[in-house]
């Protein structure tokens, strides 16, 4: 075999690997636009979202996870690197929580803590308490 295809096969596997365990490395640690991204206020952050009311109790309307006490913490905290989170919109009039509601589901106020990213029109949180519901 010639000696520049072996060292140009070993390059390409050493900068794989190393691809590799920086991707791992990245996935293990806080990354530093997740914690751009991360609201840092004192005290609760309040949002809006749809959630399902029946029986008694409150879901997600998605997952459909109980929230237990009208409180739920994500499955894991948000990240850009993942899509977990408690999903919420910024404002009570956003134009899109119309297409979520329909028989059966309520707009709750939420008070969001924990990791909270912000985006434009919402927040992924780690952690959501129901403040009060909005309309039935």
């Amino acid at each position: 075999m010639d000696a520049a295809l072996v060292l140009s096969i070993a390059s390409s596997t050493a900068i794989s690997v190393a691809i590799g365990l920086s991707i791992i490395h990245r996935a293990n640690q806080p990354d530093a636009e997740t914690d751009r991204l991360a609201v840092k206020r004192k005290g609760a952050i309040i949002a809006y979202r749809v959630m399902e009311y029946r029986g008694g109790e409150y879901f997600s309307p998605v997952e459909q996870v109980r929230w237990h006490d009208g409180k739920l913490t994500a499955s894991r905290p948000p990240s850009l690197i993942n899509t977990h989170g408690i999903y919420c919109f910024k404002l009570a009039d956003d134009p899109r929580i119309a297409e979520y509601l329909c028989r059966g589901r309520v707009l709750v106020k939420v008070a969001l803590s924990g990791r909270v990213l912000e985006f434009q029109t919402g927040y992924r949180a780690g952690k959501a308490k129901i403040l009060e519901v909005i309309n039935v």
